[in-house]
């Protein structure tokens, strides 16, 4: 009788295991990711041990694989999700994670704009929530990190949530030994204010040299025949904050080592109102 009740629950957590493999949103239509609304279960419910043990975390990338945190309103970003081990010894990993319309910890809408992947490190799926979850397709061999295609909202949408659970497994056919662990990211809309609402259109006018850039920043107009004499050069923080400026000439150099490491818009004026170009600059 005993050998009949290991046999089952060893069956049985096998079963299970590769029943999850591709996915719980796609396998149990389930959100496991800890966000509010979620199922309470998360990827540390089954895997749970002390011989793996992962850490995790959450970035949005611009075009330029830069982090940032704010996003401009129908731009399209990618989400790198980074499950990596403290412990052990993984064979691969896993990911489930969700967006929703809500300051971190409120509960709200999901963001469905995820797009597709057409390597097949994950897909998407619709849970019995209504909610749309971005997951592994398959138990990632390769590591740990997950870069996920996604499309900001509306303009007005406001800040965003980003919540995911992930785990590192050892293949046993169990759940029995992995480790698991769970993570958010918050994000605001960027305001007409901040870096980055700013026209993309505008920021191919002007040429930084070297970008990135770490002490000093060569600063070029390019094909735009305008009145120099009436130009000005600012630059700003993320946050809209002019941190530097002076008058505009054609062989611009400025001295950026003061500044902080991070983003920075750098734009023309005219009379302190009309913004005639501008540039992302990252400083080093």
């Amino acid at each position: 009788m005993r050998v009949l009740v290991f046999l089952f629950a060893v069956v049985f957590a096998v079963v299970t295991f590769n029943s999850n493999s591709g996915g719980r949103a796609a396998v149990k239509m389930q959100g496991n990711t800890g966000a509010p609304g979620d199922s309470r279960r998360v990827c540390k419910s089954c895997h749970s041990g002390n011989v793996i043990q992962v850490a995790m975390s959450i970035e949005l990338l611009d075009s330029a694989d830069r982090v940032i945190s704010e996003y401009i309103p129908e731009q399209e970003y990618t989400v790198k999700v980074k499950v990596e081990p403290t412990a052990g010894d993984p064979k691969a990993f896993g990911f489930q994670m969700v967006c929703l319309d809500a300051e971190l910890g409120q509960d709200g809408s999901d963001i469905k704009n995820w797009i597709n992947d057409s390597k097949k490190v994950y897909h998407i799926a619709d849970a019995s929530n209504g909610r749309t979850y971005v997951e592994h397709d398959k138990p990632n061999r390769a590591g740990g990190i997950f870069k996920v295609k996604w499309k900001a909202p509306a303009k007005g949408t406001g800040t965003l949530s980003f919540y995911a659970a992930g785990n590192g497994v050892n293949l046993n056919g169990s759940t029995t030994g992995d480790g698991a662990t769970k993570t958010s990211l918050e994000v605001k809309e960027a305001t007409d204010n901040s870096v980055s609402d700013l026209s993309h259109k505008n920021r191919r006018l002007l040429l930084i040299q070297p970008n990135p850039v770490s002490e000093r920043a060569h600063i070029k107009l390019q094909g735009g025949a305008l009145n120099l004499s009436s130009l000005k050069i600012s630059i700003l923080d993320m946050l809209g904050n002019v941190v530097l400026d002076r008058p505009y000439s054609p062989e611009n150099a400025i001295d950026v080592y003061r500044l902080i490491g991070g983003m920075y818009l750098v734009r023309l004026t005219s009379d302190n109102k009309e913004i005639l170009a501008s540039s992302l600059m990252y400083k080093l």
